[in-house]
């Protein structure tokens, strides 16, 4: 059961990359909540600067800076590149000892273990869904175009895949051409995904599938429309993402620009 907000002690942002921390930002301040933004400096957010910034590595800065600001509720929103973190070196102690406590390098490992670890220290992650409502994917055909009978084929058994390498925190995206799995995304992020499975066969479909439970307070899946560019640029123009557990990033202007690529975009349930 979520820990009741109270209304003296602030909410506080900790923003990466992309414009969703600004959405978000924009729909808390829209409620009258009293809001602190932290940027992480290696994956600046988009249209605003936050109040503060630290380095990847400095979680004993964070720390000090939520306990300064009396911050209670933590947002966590945008893009930490899985590759940057595995390659960074400049650790402070109190996050070389959190990453060596954990069991693996997974994902939800790293953001659960971030959440406890925080927990423990007094703060809570209130569910962000109210605040994202606007853009989370609804279900069923979100585009004028429905997918083709070979298209759907494709999709069915990318969004099958999907559901099984989401279940094992490999990633979300999957890509089908002609009935052939040709890419299922890694550390490297969507857009390189559908770029390495864009390289063989023609037509073909994208599944960006939700994990099992998956959470919209840690590093849900998001569309953008520079998922549709990259799409559109190895001639694949059929999209399922899992409604309610999607995030689509700047949603109006995402089904305007599927529609005029002529893109079949469809939301699905994960059972």
């Amino acid at each position: 059961m979520e820990k009741h907000i109270t209304t003296t002690r602030k909410y506080a942002l900790i923003a990466g990359k992309g414009i969703l921390p600004f959405f978000l930002k924009k729909k808390i301040e829209e409620e009258k909540k009293i809001l602190v933004t932290i940027g992480i400096k290696e994956f600046s957010p988009e249209g605003f600067f936050p109040d503060y910034s630290v380095k990847l590595g400095e979680l004993e800065k964070l720390l000090n800076i939520l306990r300064k600001e009396n911050a209670e509720n933590l947002f966590l929103s945008g893009k930490i590149e899985k590759t940057k973190i595995m390659n960074y070196k400049d650790w402070d102690k109190l996050s070389l000892k959190f990453f060596s406590s954990l069991k693996n390098f997974h994902d939800r490992t790293i953001l659960r273990s971030f959440q406890n670890y925080l927990e423990k220290e007094g703060f809570i992650f209130p569910s962000p869904e109210r605040f994202l409502q606007p853009w989370i994917a609804g279900k069923g055909l979100l585009t004028s175009r429905k997918p083709g009978a070979e298209e759907e084929r494709d999709l069915a058994l990318a969004w099958e895949v999907g559901k099984k390498i989401s279940s094992l925190e490999i990633g979300h995206t999957v890509v089908v051409r002609g009935g052939a799995v040709t890419a299922v995304e890694t550390v490297e992020g969507t857009d390189e995904a559908i770029l390495r499975g864009g390289k063989y066969g023609k037509g073909g479909g994208v599944a960006k599938v939700p994990r099992p439970e998956e959470d919209l307070r840690f590093d849900p899946p998001s569309v953008g429309v520079k998922t549709l560019e990259v799409m559109e640029r190895v001639g694949i123009k059929a999209l399922a993402i899992g409604a309610g557990k999607t995030i689509i990033v700047e949603k109006e202007n995402f089904i305007n620009k599927a529609n005029s690529l002529n893109f079949s975009v469809v939301g699905w349930i994960r059972k």
